[in-house]
């Protein structure tokens, strides 16, 4: 029998132990020679098996690729990241992902074909070299025979492999039930959140998403269609079907991609899921609230909650200085909604405040109050209480947390200058009258050496020319003395009032 017609042979044999639709799936897109097929899952499929099952235990990831430019027309070419980066800042919160009945079975009709493939190659493999061995002229009768032994249990080790793979197989496909896949965890490939895009695969998308580890492997192409628009068609390939699942393609503004891509993130959010959904968008003020649906606690950042069964739902938010609020939503599968909580403020006391003149426009940390005089309500936190008034310069005072007290806040007349004015005209000041003391210095210092020098030529001759030139030094002497006194006071003086218009 001649190699050809074994490997036929056994191609026959798998076959009639594999469903067609499996044996579709398992082999490569764009054909290729049966060796070609049956080399590649028994080195790719095993690894890649293994680190679905290893992704797979903790979430299921999903990833964008950078988008191609097809055709000639270069204008559509800021989307190639625009869109997939404007979905993926729409995908923050994602919903828990439960694979649907059909889903879980086609995954393990197409883990059983590829591993019957792999025991298939193996088995034609070990005849290969069985006649290899069969036909080799080197070899003498006894060579020939124990090699020939020695194939004959590789063969019927391979062959009892591929039929407890087969039965394996329909064990696994009779298992299946209508229970769905797992509940798991579902998150963006880590690169995105570094603003990194998995870069366009061309026709190798099967290799892309299990070099960068993802599940589901969105990715696409986009052209110009018309002066500022654009046409964009994206594609999902599942990993874990080892097919497409997904696939868009519709128009957008090369100026404004937002919309487009927004319906791209809720249609991913969708397939991602594999199962109906409410979500709830939640809008607390204060913004830093703790928020809890059902009793679980909504991400911080995300703000989404995801709900699974049709029915009535409780958003609880808190925040330190306000009284809980709360909001109940009768909901039904499939909508989207968004709830807005204000909470109010706790009150831990009050503060009189009134302002000289009276009348003065108030705000609360930027917030309108209305004229003086009023009363504020503390919830347990420092806030900051602004007056203003024509003509007068504005004041800003800090509140205190709790407790009853009063404030008046005495507004001066306005200068011109405000506060930071104030301090440069002080600060050119103190400047200025620093610059005379310096300048005052030397001539003291000057004066006082001409006077020693008078002095000493005097106690020496004693004449009454230098006995009157020696007076006058004096009198220079104490003038200069007194002039650097003048301006070192005067230096002060400006210095203190510089500090304090800087308090």
């Amino acid at each position: 029998m001649s190699r050809s017609a074994r490997s036929a042979l056994v191609c026959l044999a798998l076959a009639a132990a594999t469903p067609l639709g499996a044996w579709a799936e398992a082999t490569p897109a764009g054909g290729g020679s049966t060796s070609q097929a049956a080399s590649t899952p028994s080195r790719d499929s095993q690894a890649s098996q293994t680190a679905s099952t290893k992704d797979s235990a903790s979430a299921w990831v999903i990833g964008f690729c950078r988008l191609s430019l097809a055709g000639e027309g270069k204008e559509a070419s800021t989307l190639q990241t625009a869109v997939p980066l404007l979905a993926i800042s729409e995908l923050k919160s994602l919903p828990t992902r439960i694979a649907s009945p059909a889903e879980a079975e086609e995954a393990i009709r197409v883990k059983a074909a590829q591993a019957r493939f792999s025991a298939g190659a193996d088995l034609a493999a070990k005849l290969d070299s069985r006649a290899a061995s069969f036909l080799d002229p080197s070899a003498d009768r006894a060579e020939k025979s124990y090699n020939l032994k020695t194939a004959d249990k590789a063969i019927a080790d391979s062959a009892g492999k591929l039929d407890r793979v087969v039965r394996s197989d329909a064990k696994s496909l009779g298992a299946t039930g209508s229970g769905g896949g797992g509940e798991l965890e579902v998150r963006l490939w880590s690169g995105h959140a570094k603003g990194m895009l998995i870069e366009p695969p061309g026709s190798e998308v099967a290799k892309a998403a299990k070099a960068a580890g993802v599940d589901l492997l969105v990715s696409g192409s986009v052209s110009s269609v018309a002066p500022g628009y654009a046409s964009v068609t994206l594609r999902g390939y599942s990993a874990t079907l080892g097919r497409d699942v997904y696939s868009y393609t519709s128009h957008c503004s090369i100026d404004d991609p937002e919309p487009l891509a927004r319906e791209v993130a809720d249609q991913v959010e969708r397939l991602s899921a594999g199962r109906q959904y409410t979500r709830i968008e939640i809008e607390p003020y204060p913004p830093d609230s703790e928020l809890y649906v059902n009793g679980r606690t909504v991400a911080d950042g995300a703000r989404v909650a995801y709900v699974y069964r049709p029915g009535l739902v409780r958003i609880v938010a808190e925040a330190p200085g306000y009284d809980p609020g709360s909001e109940e939503l009768l909901v039904g599968n499939g909508e989207r909604r968004t709830v807005e909580i204000r909470l109010k403020a706790r009150s831990t006391g009050q503060v009189a405040v009134d302002t000289s003149p009276s009348g003065a426009s108030l705000s609360l940390d930027s917030v309108p109050l209305g004229p003086s005089p009023t009363v504020i309500g503390l919830d347990g936190t420092r806030r900051i209480l602004t007056a203003t008034e024509d003509g007068m310069e504005g004041q800003t005072v800090v509140l205190p947390a709790s407790g009853d007290s009063a404030v008046d806040v005495k507004l001066q007349p306005s200068d011109g200058l405000g506060p930071g004015g104030r301090i440069e005209v002080a600060k050119d000041k103190f400047y200025w009258a620093f610059g005379w003391f310096a300048l005052s210095v030397p001539i003291t210092t000057l004066t006082f050496g001409i006077y020693n020098g008078y002095d000493e030529a005097y106690q020496r001759s004693g004449s009454p020319s230098l006995a009157y030139s020696r007076w006058n030094a004096q009198r220079a002497v104490v003038a200069a003395c007194t002039l650097t006194a003048a301006t070192a006071v005067f230096m002060a003086i400006r210095l203190v009032k510089y500090l304090k218009t800087a308090q």
